[in-house]
């Protein structure tokens, strides 16, 4: 094996020389326009990795036609009116000296016919049942599995006509080229059907086609699924036969994935899953292919150490795409030494979601300038204030260590006696979120803010240290009671039972499963107790993002013996040690109850309306939980927002000032 290499050691990828080893993966951002043209703020996107230090950009799958396509922000390539956009893109992120490689898909039997206003087409009629509504396709002629090649082509041919300097084929995720490669959905008994090597046919003319038309010049790189994770699918065995395959091709990078819809929570790794799931399917790939292919890899391989243990066990690259999702000048950090200075990729998810949301873009929980990184572009204050940030949690923080950085002058004051509030008794289930709060201190002690602990603020002590502006961050407070029991069952609220002593021997009634209840369930039945979930609404997690954060929650708790969860259900009366249930009228009684939680919570905005009634001339800004409970990406946003608009404040009143003083003279 020949000696393993670091993360910014330089590589080539057939024609290209890169600075790094790192590979910026696609990254589905819904930053095209309902045609499927790239946007400025796309543009501006790709730039700002590249101008970060990412040696190769990657632009997110663009469509070959419109039939395939299955959001309405997806990007295309299926008319010469496109390329204008991928052009600029090149241009971009060419200024900077990096590398630009744009992916080309279609969505398949993973189509939507509500986007399309299409029926999709596949190998076979076999439906995708994820998403709503499902997706019933139509299995094509050979005729028209001939013209779909020809549109791969065609979409490559302009792709370097605008000046990619890379070609990604999408052969993974369960798209048109993945499921011609699996059992379950390529059912076909023609050419194209039957045999492994019958059913790689359409990949590998794809991939023929494309290298004619593109030349030797540009990069071919092919990303594949090491796995479908689904029986009956892909498995590595196959997948490694078929990299073999490809070796015989021109193609310079195989980046090894893996998952379809139907097993997204393999692909999407969630902030409680360990890293680098797909790395020993891509050492099989390695090994099927040798030195004949550059081999890559993908999935929560953001943390540095993590991406250098991959290349050290004999891969070429490591791509990486959330990771980069959320610091746009990662690999500039890992260069300058700066890891601690990285904004961690916690894996929550919310980017997917969003992506999934019609009308949104995939913002990043931890990084509010991602996808609108010129416009949130921290600018020095023209008049710097003096700020005083109530609350220490995760929005808290951002908000101060961005009125830090432009320049105002900061103190932020903590009740408590720890940082990071909510989120670091969520990390105990979700072991990534303490990534965030940790890079905060960091931060906040890098930019030398006081940070005063067990400080209750109140309207006289924001007299007597008169800030120009309080950013109230004060979070959540445990919502009013509403049952009736005794006083036979000890009763905590969803924060305080975090502190609460809780062991095998408890029996604890939850009252509410919304995303706090969820966690604070898993989090109960980790410490060994038994819990029961009570939850009036039909569903749980109700409000949680529903594309990927719900059912991956909502499948945790189902997969936890420990947790039973009653959903259109009530407690009635807690009395005598037992707690009466019901569900649809029908009663039962819980006895051996040894505590009762529950999960509501409201905005603890005690300090904010004292304000606006004692002083309310005072500027304050309301941020996070403080303004209504939600999420750490509202969290995080609305710092970022409030910020902005103190800057705003500060540019107008020294537009003021200098008035006056013209006036004056």
């Amino acid at each position: 094996m020949p000696e393993p290499v670091g993360l910014l050691a330089p590589g080539r990828i057939g024609p290209m020389e890169l600075s790094s080893r790192i590979i910026q993966a696609p990254v589905a951002t819904a930053l095209a326009d309902r045609d499927g043209s790239l946007t400025q703020r796309g543009v501006d996107y790709l730039e700002a990795r590249a101008a970060g230090g990412a040696s190769l950009v990657s632009v997110e799958g663009a469509n070959i036609a419109m039939l395939g396509t299955g959001h309405r922000a997806n990007l295309g390539l299926y008319r010469d009116e496109l390329i204008p956009g991928f052009a600029r893109a090149a241009e971009a992120v060419h200024r900077h000296g990096a590398k630009l490689a744009v992916q080309i898909q279609f969505n398949g039997r993973q189509g939507r016919q509500h986007v399309a206003f299409r029926q999709p087409v596949a190998p076979s009629s076999v439906p995708c049942m994820v998403g709503s509504p499902a997706s019933y396709p139509r299995a094509m002629s050979v005729e028209e599995l001939e013209h779909l090649i020809e549109l791969h082509v065609r979409a490559a041919r302009r792709a370097a006509t605008a000046g990619a300097d890379a070609i990604w084929v999408h052969g993974c995720h369960g798209y048109l080229i993945s499921s011609f490669l699996s059992p379950l959905t390529n059912q076909r008994t023609d050419e194209f059907g039957g045999t492994l090597r019958r059913r790689a046919e359409f990949p590998l003319r794809v991939v023929r086609g494309i290298r004619e038309a593109i030349g030797p010049d540009i990069a071919l790189l092919y990303r594949m699924n090491g796995s479908d994770y689904r029986p009956g699918g892909v498995d590595i065995e196959m997948a490694a036969e078929f990299a073999a395959m490809l070796a015989e091709e021109p193609v310079d990078l195989i980046d090894v994935s893996g998952g379809t819809y139907e097993a997204r929570h393999i692909t999407f790794q969630g902030p409680w899953d360990p890293p680098g799931g797909f790395v020993s399917n891509a050492l099989r790939i390695k090994e099927a292919v040798g030195d004949r292919v550059k081999v890559s890899v993908v999935q929560k391989l953001s943390d540095p150490e993590v991406a250098e243990s991959v290349l050290a066990q004999g891969l070429d690259f490591v791509s990486i795409g959330r990771g980069l999702h959320a610091d746009p000048d990662y690999v500039r950090k890992v260069r300058e030494g700066r890891r601690a200075d990285i904004v961690p990729c916690i894996s929550c998810l919310a980017c997917l979601d969003l992506f999934g949301t019609p009308g949104a873009t995939a913002l990043c929980a931890t990084n509010p300038d991602t996808t609108d990184e010129p416009r949130r572009r921290i600018a020095p204050a023209p008049r710097p204030q003096r700020l005083l940030v109530v609350g220490g949690g995760v929005a808290g923080m951002e908000a101060a260590v961005r009125a830090a950085r432009a320049g105002h002058e900061v103190e932020l004051h903590e009740r408590g006696s720890r940082l990071g509030g909510q989120v670091v008794l969520a990390a105990r289930t979700a072991p990534d979120f303490r990534k965030f709060v940790d890079y905060l201190t960091g931060q906040l002690a890098e930019l030398a803010i006081p940070v005063e602990f067990g400080s209750e603020v109140d309207v006289d002590l924001i007299r007597a240290k008169a800030p120009d502006v309080v950013v109230c961050a004060t979070g959540a407070k445990p919502g009013p009671w509403f049952w009736t029991m005794d006083d036979s069952i000890p009763r905590s609220d969803l924060l305080g039972v975090y502190e609460a002593p809780v062991g095998p021997e408890d029996r604890i009634v939850l009252i509410g499963g919304d995303w706090r209840g969820s966690m604070t369930a898993l989090d109960l039945a980790r410490r060994g107790a038994q819990v029961w979930i009570v939850e009036p609404r039909l569903e749980l997690a109700f409000d949680a993002p529903p594309g990927t954060t719900r059912p991956r929650l909502v499948d945790r708790v189902a997969a936890d013996e420990a947790i039973t969860v009653m959903t259109e259900a009530t407690v009635e009366l807690v009395a005598g040690g037992t707690v009466t249930l019901q569900s649809r009228d029908e009663y039962s009684v819980l006895e051996g109850v040894t505590r009762i939680v529950t999960a509501e919570v409201v905005a603890a905005n005690d300090l904010a309306e004292a304000l606006a009634l004692l002083e309310p001339e005072l500027p304050v800004y309301r941020i996070g939980d403080a303004l209504r409970p939600r999420d750490m990406l509202s969290a995080t946003q609305e710092a970022a927002d409030a910020v902005e608009r103190i800057g705003l404040r500060s540019a107008f009143s020294a537009d003021r000032t200098h008035a006056g003083a013209a006036h004056d003279a």
